[in-house]
């Protein structure tokens, strides 16, 4: 079964590959420039077009993107918008060649890639709120973790420079492997998202 996963984000990361592979094809791509305004609807066009010609020269058995987070835990408005829109476009371009998107909860992937969710240990009950810079340290070091193990297996070389974007896709695409393509049909992840 070849699997497509993204990492949806104004960098946009991809990995391709079937169960069988040793290690996906994966990169990353801008979907927009860093700064312009409302460029996610831009973003969306472009990703859509991105995904209408890669499913016309690559076979795509399923889809798989991360699960759009609940709008209450997000931080900016624009992140919220740019999340629900991108998966519309990749809902919809699926949905024009009869292929199924499974949605992903980032978290489930992370831990079932790397053995934990996140870098650090969850906070303790009445500990303080942590700041806006503790809080993108922590993100920063989990990012990075996804990063170090696939450099660990192999997925990516060491000596690359670290792509994040491209990593999350990879979490992601493996999370597929495991819990679609490799698992009986009763016991699916899910059933697509259309």
């Amino acid at each position: 079964m070849h699997i497509l996963a993204f990492d949806l984000a104004r960098k946009c990361g991809v990995a391709y590959g079937d169960e069988r592979c040793d290690k996906p094809r994966s990169f990353s791509f801008p979907l927009y420039s860093e700064g312009v305004k409302e460029g996610y609807y831009f973003g969306a066009g472009k990703l859509g077009e991105f995904l209408n010609e890669w499913i016309q020269v690559n076979v795509v058995d399923a889809i798989v993107c991360e699960k759009f987070m609940d709008p209450a835990a997000q931080d900016n408005q624009a992140t919220i918008i740019s999340g629900l829109i991108y998966q519309g476009a990749i809902l919809g371009v699926a949905k024009n060649y009869d292929i199924p998107v499974h949605m992903v909860p980032v978290a489930s992937a992370r831990k079932d890639f790397c053995g934990r969710s996140t870098a650090h240990p969850p906070r303790k009950a009445g500990a303080p709120h942590l700041t806006q810079r503790e809080r993108e340290r922590r993100r920063e070091d989990t990012k990075k973790m996804v990063w170090d193990r696939c450099a660990q297996i192999g997925y990516v070389d060491r000596g690359d420079t670290p792509d994040y974007d491209r990593s999350d896709a990879i979490c992601i695409w493996s999370f597929g492997v495991g819990h679609i393509a490799r698992a009986p049909r009763a016991l699916m992840l899910s059933s697509p998202a259309w």
